[in-house]
């Protein structure tokens, strides 16, 4: 039976002999492989396993002129849990051969209560066991391709390795076909838009038309002469069939 110092108090920690000689959290892939040359990647997921059967808190500790954030930085993992750590670059130079970060972490001893838990986290500084996570930049894909099949240790690994790729391709190929969608819209919008000031010009011009026919008074007596011809032939008719 092992002890911690945990608030004053001697709390006992009971641990398997293979966890006691092994890390209880595993980083997955580790080391990362991002691509220097073509699309660059500037963001990239990590996944934290916890593979213990006790409650781990973890905080992250990263350079922040590189980094511009990861999420979460901390938290806690529940036995044989995980969690993703998403990290966004800066615009950092790329002669860089590999970043880090590390994350501690602290083995919450059983039956802990939730005060004892929030007082480990605001005591991280007494946290003295770390993982650190590997991003390497790489610029040949046969390379690149060896260090992640190097990392992988299960076959389930190398499966969710293949699957977020194929989700990069498709995200690839969905941003294509948007950015043609939005080019026919804006054209269908300029030629609509050409219509519509054609159909205008059109309509204003008609508009000329009728206010000088309307100003015209040669038409206006011709409008009238016509109406008392009409209404002779009306008269005459009537009288030639009466």
């Amino acid at each position: 039976m092992l002890y911690k110092i945990l608030m004053g108090k001697r709390s006992p920690i009971f641990l398997k002999p293979t966890e006691m000689f092994s890390r209880p959290l595993i980083l997955e892939p580790n080391p990362l492989i991002l691509s220097k040359t073509g699309r660059i990647h500037n963001k990239g997921t990590i996944e934290l396993k916890n593979i213990s059967k006790q409650t781990i808190l973890f905080q992250l500790s990263f350079d922040p002129d590189v980094f511009c954030g990861i999420s979460p930085a901390c938290g806690e993992l529940d036995k044989m849990a995980s969690r993703s750590l998403t990290f966004l670059l800066e615009d950092t130079n790329r002669d860089l051969n590999e970043l880090t970060f590390t994350i501690k972490y602290f083995i919450v001893p059983p039956d802990s209560t939730p005060d004892q838990i929030t007082d480990i986290m605001m005591n991280q500084n007494s946290w003295k066991d770390t993982i650190t996570a590997t991003i390497k930049f790489s610029s040949h894909a046969e390379d690149a391709m060896k260090s992640v099949s190097s990392a992988f240790k299960t076959r389930n690994s190398l499966k969710k390795a293949i699957a977020r790729e194929e989700n990069n391709n498709l995200d690839e190929e969905e941003r294509a076909m948007l950015e043609r969608k939005i080019g026919d819209k804006e054209a269908q919008k300029a030629q609509l838009e050409r219509k519509v000031e054609s159909l205008r010009q059109q309509l204003e011009k008609k508009n000329e038309e009728s206010v000088k026919f309307a100003r015209n008074p040669t038409v206006e007596y011709n409008l009238v002469y016509i109406g008392i011809i009409i209404l002779l032939l009306a008269i005459l008719k009537r009288k030639i069939f009466n």
